[in-house]
């Protein structure tokens, strides 16, 4: 994903929605993005990458370096909006001790719908920018994914959004 795309679209689609969403600042979003990705690359609404991974994955793809208090904040944060749902792995070593894993991370439609926003706001921007070739794309594909079964929906929108950000 390409840096300078990111955080254009991060400075540039602060969306009334976004505002309306107490505390959910660019680093929440980033965080809600990486997770809607991993779910993506493995086509599951689900994920349990480690606080290490995503952490050093916020460093290298998006330039964004936060402590792990500050990561679970922000996790925390996207829980009590309803973007995602935490669930602690836990399982039993050979010698019988509880040993954690990394926690399950659920995506919620909230978060989903909130992508699917994003997405047409990135196709306004697109617009008024003047990317037209972008611009003609990203509606094209929008208009394929209405005609799409609803339950398969979200995976066609978490597809867009990370061709957009990746180009």
């Amino acid at each position: 994903m390409s840096n300078s795309i990111f955080h254009k679209v991060l400075e540039k689609v602060k969306s009334s929605r976004a505002k309306k969403v107490k505390n959910l600042n660019h680093n929440s979003i980033a965080i809600l993005t990486l997770l809607i990705n991993l779910c993506a690359h493995y086509k599951k609404n689900y994920c349990y990458p480690s606080q290490d991974f995503i952490l050093n994955t916020l460093a290298e793809k998006y330039k964004i370096y936060i402590s792990k208090r500050t990561l679970n904040y922000h996790l925390k944060l996207l829980e009590d909006l309803g973007f995602i749902q935490r669930k602690r792995r836990i399982s039993r070593a050979k010698n019988g001790t509880l040993q954690p894993k990394s926690t399950l991370y659920i995506l919620a439609k909230k978060a989903f719908t909130y992508i699917k926003n994003r997405i047409k706001e990135v196709w306004h921007w697109l617009r008024k920018r003047g990317d037209w070739k972008k611009n003609i794309i990203v509606m094209a594909e929008l208009e394929r994914i209405k005609q799409v079964d609803p339950q398969k929906r979200q995976a066609h929108y978490i597809a867009l959004i990370k061709a957009i950000c990746s180009t």
